[in-house]
């Protein structure tokens, strides 16, 4: 699957089934880009993980609402319901720590 830029519109259904890695990112953020990287190769590695990406700037109200208060900061779903939540860029390896046990249950 595609990375995919959703709005705040679009979140709760985005995220109602599987695994899904939300990224908030900011636009002139140096560590988002260096996460961005690390995203596209989990996108080609791992096709049935769901990566979204949600720009912070444009998503004021969903940020205020998620009490986001620093980028990159990424929400792990399962079926809808939040699994982790962490702020950061995270290495290939720590982003699948996490995420395996729901890309293989």
């Amino acid at each position: 699957m595609m990375i995919k830029e959703i709005k705040q519109e679009e979140f709760k259904e985005a995220i109602a089934e599987g695994f899904v890695l939300l990224d908030v990112y900011g636009p002139h953020c140096g560590p988002c880009r260096m996460l961005d990287k690390t995203l596209h190769i989990l996108e080609r590695e791992y096709p049935d993980m769901t990566i979204l990406k949600l720009d912070s700037s444009l998503n004021e109200q969903f940020c205020e609402e998620n009490h986001i208060v620093g980028v990159p900061t990424l929400f792990f779903f399962f079926n809808g319901e939040l699994k982790e939540r962490l702020t950061g860029a995270l290495s290939e390896d720590e982003l699948m720590e996490i995420a395996g046990p729901y890309l293989y249950a």
